[in-house]
């Protein structure tokens, strides 16, 4: 079995999976996207991986181990959710009139 991996926009990678008689077994998409401890606000981010906890960078969010928990607090994989950066803007002087 022979898994190939498509990284697209830096964000989504699509996960070919074939057999031996190159047939593909499934096809998955998985997001690169950060997630966010709700307990500790520590952010999983799956470029970087867990080096701490050896998961590999390249590691989707979705592809941690269940068993997988926040190096900062402890909390399941369940107490995650998508991490959405928040954009800082400059007020200029005309909209604070």
């Amino acid at each position: 079995m022979s898994h190939h991996i498509c990284l697209h926009e830096g964000r989504h990678l699509t996960r070919h999976v074939k057999t031996k008689h190159n047939m593909s077994v499934y096809h998955k998409e998985v997001t690169m996207d950060r997630w966010q401890c709700t307990k500790c606000e520590y952010v999983y981010d799956p470029q970087e991986g867990d080096p701490d906890n050896d998961i590999e960078a390249g590691t989707s969010f979705e592809d941690l181990p269940k068993k997988w928990a926040c190096p900062e607090c402890g909390a399941k994989k369940n107490k995650f959710e998508p991490y959405e950066e928040e954009e800082e803007f400059e007020r200029t002087e005309e909209e604070e009139e």
